[in-house]
């Protein structure tokens, strides 16, 4: 396994301008969100939404995906999923990498509809290896996949742990200080600033 504390100064530059726009964005997201009186989580028809921080996950995918070059270069497609996509900052951020294809699946229309908004809103020519599923995740099989992203609301014994014990064939990326499966095996762990991103296998 290997646990690593990484200060946020790793930008490729190739990808920094890009995460400030996309970043700027998602800022005066939360910033009219605040302005109308909401705060920045969201309880959805099939749990709880809140934003993950973007540069933390900025600064895992520099990793994550800078580790995978050589699997590039073997494979004819590197996948990523978001469960419980949200207002779909993970994904478009993974579009910055070496991924091929990028899905979002979000069950909350509100949330879903801003995904598609912003994605127009940017258009960046790297969104076109993007989609926006609205669907229950529970429901949506993840056997193709080589990354699979979730930041869950409740604990994995709840029928998460069995659908990636049946399903998953890639890695599982958990952003969570909280809820982590039992039964995968850990390894790699990523801190920024109290964010802790753990990656999975079976």
């Amino acid at each position: 396994m290997n646990n690593q504390k990484i200060k946020l100064n790793i930008f490729d530059r190739k990808y920094e301008n890009e995460f400030h726009v996309i970043n700027n964005t998602y800022k005066n997201f939360e910033e009219f969100l605040l302005k109308k009186g909401f705060l920045f989580t969201k309880g959805t028809n099939l749990g709880f939404w809140a934003g993950t921080p973007m540069k933390s996950m900025f600064e895992a995918f520099n990793i994550l995906f800078e580790h995978d070059k050589l699997e590039k270069e073997r494979k004819k497609e590197i996948s990523f999923c978001d469960l419980g996509s949200g207002d779909g900052r993970v994904v478009l951020l993974a579009s910055l990498f070496n991924v091929d294809k990028i899905v979002g699946i979000e069950s909350d229309a509100w949330l879903h509809e801003v995904s598609l908004h912003i994605k127009d809103k940017v258009n960046f020519n790297e969104f076109s290896k993007t989609e926006f599923i609205r669907n229950d995740f529970s429901v949506h099989n993840i056997k193709d996949y080589d990354y699979v992203f979730i930041a869950p609301d409740r604990p994995f014994h709840r029928g998460l742990e069995d659908k990636f014990l049946e399903e998953l064939e890639g890695k599982l990326i958990v952003h969570s200080n909280i809820f982590h499966p039992e039964k995968l095996k850990k390894i790699q762990e990523f801190d920024f600033n109290g964010e802790k991103f753990i990656v999975y296998e079976k």
